[in-house]
């Protein structure tokens, strides 16, 4: 059994390597949303994948929110 080509894994929104699926990668999706009043993730209604996703390699800048600052080093 071989290996599937690089070419046949979605790419990374942020930094365009190819995604191996695993637990850590990020779906961006489309939805609508309702606010949670007791916090925590609000409640996505009608959640669709868009396809688009972001690698294990830059998931955490997201989850941080620094995707796209530059560093001042």
């Amino acid at each position: 059994m071989s290996a599937l080509p690089d070419s046949a894994y979605p790419h990374c929104l942020v930094c365009g390597e190819p995604v191996r699926p695993n637990p850590r990668m990020l779906w961006e999706i489309s939805g609508y949303e309702r606010d949670r009043e007791a916090g925590g993730t609000n409640h996505v209604i009608a959640r669709e994948r868009t396809g688009r996703v972001v690698g294990d390699c830059c998931a955490e800048q997201v989850r941080l929110g620094t995707v796209g600052q530059g560093s001042l080093l």
